[in-house]
């Protein structure tokens, strides 16, 4: 879904559908040549089902226009104090001009997104993208994966981002600790 919405051009040199029967000796053995070669397989079933979802996300007007511009798949490495690892991100979309991140991700449920967010520390990931790239906000752009395809635009409030910072500030300084000691 994502090498469909944010890079269509590099689809043909990253992924591959493949009508190989992975249940089978021959066919498995296809997928993992396939693998090896530095593509990433997918059935036609999967390939109509992301393509389903991108039109989801296009037909939403908000949305559409979120994914459309910026910077996609852009990665940010912040050197740090010797001794330290470096802080690296990967930002699905960056507004550079805006100060905005934009995340998509993909649901079962629309309604579990809550769930969601607090599940995979999504306002922690949101405060350390917007700090890395100096922006101000965060937008999760949700796509629901089972019908109807659904799409949900929720800019995260300053409270949300300020809690996240808080949390990836205390992981960094526990992880930082560690670091240093070896341990």
């Amino acid at each position: 879904v994502h090498a469909l919405a944010l890079t269509p051009k590099r689809w043909n040199q990253e992924i591959v559908v493949s009508t190989a029967d992975r249940r089978t000796r021959a066919g498995h053995a296809h997928w993992d040549w396939l693998k090896a070669q530095g593509w990433t397989p997918v059935t036609p079933a999967e390939f109509e089902h992301a393509r389903a979802l991108v039109a989801a996300l296009q037909a939403n007007p908000v949305a559409r226009k979120l994914l459309r511009h910026g910077k996609k798949e852009r990665t940010i490495i912040q050197p740090r104090a010797s001794g330290l690892l470096p802080l690296k991100g990967r930002l699905d979309v960056h507004h550079e001009a805006r100060r905005q991140v934009v995340e998509l991700k993909t649901t079962w449920n629309l309604a579990a997104v809550e769930t969601a967010m607090e599940r995979f520390h999504y306002p922690l990931s949101a405060a350390f993208y917007c700090d890395l790239s100096k922006s101000l906000g965060t937008t999760f752009v949700f796509v629901q994966t089972r019908e109807p395809l659904q799409v949900a635009v929720m800019p995260l409030t300053p409270a949300q981002l300020q809690a996240g910072r808080e949390q990836w500030q205390t992981a960094l300084a526990r992880f930082d600790e560690c670091w240093r000691a070896n341990d």
